[in-house]
C-alpha cells in the first residue's frame, strides 16, 4: 500500500504579529538578546583594539631596549 504524501512548505510569517511570535519564540534565555549581543560585540571589539595596542607598545619597548625580549 503507498500513500502519497502532500508537503506544503511555509511562507513564514507575513504580519508584524507573525513576525513578532516568531521573534519571541527565538529568544534564547536572555543572555542572547539583542541589545546584550550588540553590547558584548562593542566590547570585543574595544578589547581586540586595546590589545593590539598594548603589543605595539610591547615591541616599542623592546626595540629600544628598555624591556627584555623573552
Amino acid at each position: 500500500m503507498v500513500v502519497a504524501v502532500s508537503m506544503v512548505l511555509s511562507t513564514g510569517a507575513r504580519t508584524q504579529e507573525g513576525f513578532q511570535r516568531i521573534s519571541d519564540a527565538n529568544l534564547k534565555h536572555g543572555r542572547q538578546t539583542k541589545d546584550k549581543l550588540t553590547v558584548q560585540r562593542h566590547a570585543a571589539k574595544v578589547g581586540r583594539r586595546v590589545l593590539g595596542e598594548l603589543k605595539r607598545l610591547e615591541r616599542q619597548l623592546e626595540n629600544a631596549g628598555l624591556m627584555p625580549d623573552d
